[in-house]
């Protein structure tokens, strides 16, 4: 574990290598107390099945499920949640958890500053049975004047025979409410996203979209499909989403490509916001993602990284 504390700035983060390299605590004080922001914050308890393991953990190489046509066709009609999912590559059909294989994996803590967090990931035999590229994977913490930035930095091996496809973002859980008697239901909800994109009942997108109709905050026990929603149609650099408790501070979440090249391997149509949550159980995940559900099948919105180039991509969580 690594934690780093600014008093001046009042906040305080710890990053877990043991736990997929994620951010696992995240504190801001307010007055004299320090309040947590992340659902299920250093809790590494084995899980109850039916609740969210919370925190902050990363996906990579996918996001949501990747199901190839047969095994989709197969869910159809059985309607399991099949979270071992597949995806094909030079012809051979590979597996694929939900949400990739990095959230699961130890990392490595790298030396960092007094005010810095990092640890990596490489690629090695296991994930090459998901995954048939060589990678380095770095995840960089550090603090914002009014929070922190966790950026994910991936490097692709020069031994890679071809462009390395992968999908990018992180399961954010936050604590609801944030340290005050605001019922979770009355926490409130805002974005730029111009999009709702429709879900099938696998969890994947249906292909039909609606106004997301955001732009003013709403709470969330007033829109209970905001409970499972991907939301889209954000311009560039200004991918965002804010939730609020009124009787405490609001969580700014913002997402965007560093972009190192002349041109930039993501594209604005492909940034999405994925919210899940339980009130009931005081937690809401507004997921920031780059790429969708399937897209290692579908191949929309996928980074298609060079053998020996590197891509780097950012969230933001900012208290305010």
């Amino acid at each position: 574990m690594i934690t780093r504390k600014d008093e001046e700035r009042g906040l305080e983060f710890t990053v877990s290598p043991e736990t997929g390299g994620e951010l696992s605590s995240l504190r801001v004080r307010r007055g004299d107390a320090w309040v947590q922001a992340l659902f299920r914050a250093e809790d590494f308890d084995r899980r109850p099945r039916d609740l969210w393991r919370g925190r902050c953990p990363w996906l990579f190489p996918a996001v949501g499920r990747n199901y190839l046509p047969d095994q989709l066709s197969r869910v159809r009609v059985t309607r399991a949640d099949e979270h071992l999912g597949s995806w094909e590559w030079g012809g051979r059909p590979y597996a694929m958890p939900i949400h990739g294989f990095a959230l699961g994996k130890v990392w490595e803590p790298l030396a960092s500053g007094p005010a810095e967090a990092a640890c990596r990931l490489e690629s090695g035999p296991q994930s090459r049975l998901f995954y048939p590229f060589d990678f380095e994977l770095v995840a960089r913490y550090g603090f914002l004047d009014d929070g922190v930035f966790a950026r994910l930095e991936v490097a692709a091996s020069d031994q890679n025979e071809a462009e390395m496809p992968f999908s990018v973002g992180n399961h954010l859980t936050l604590a609801l409410p944030f340290g005050s008697a605001t019922a979770p239901a009355d926490c409130t909800l805002r974005t730029p996203a111009r999009e709702s994109w429709d879900l099938d009942a696998q969890n994947l997108l249906a292909g039909t979209t609606r106004a997301a109709g955001l732009a003013e905050p709403l709470a969330l026990g007033l829109g209970p499909a905001l409970l499972n929603a991907v939301l889209g149609g954000f311009e560039w650099e200004d991918s965002w989403v804010e939730v609020s408790d009124p009787a405490s501070f609001s969580v700014r979440v913002s997402q965007r490509e560093i972009v190192e090249t002349a041109v930039p391997f993501t594209a604005p149509e492909h940034y999405r916001f994925v919210f899940w949550g339980d009130l009931k159980a005081g937690f809401f995940c507004p997921e920031p993602w780059y790429g969708g559900p399937n897209s290692l099948n579908e191949k929309r919105g996928i980074v298609r990284l060079p053998p020996g180039a590197r891509f780097s991509w950012e969230l933001r969580v900012q208290l305010r």
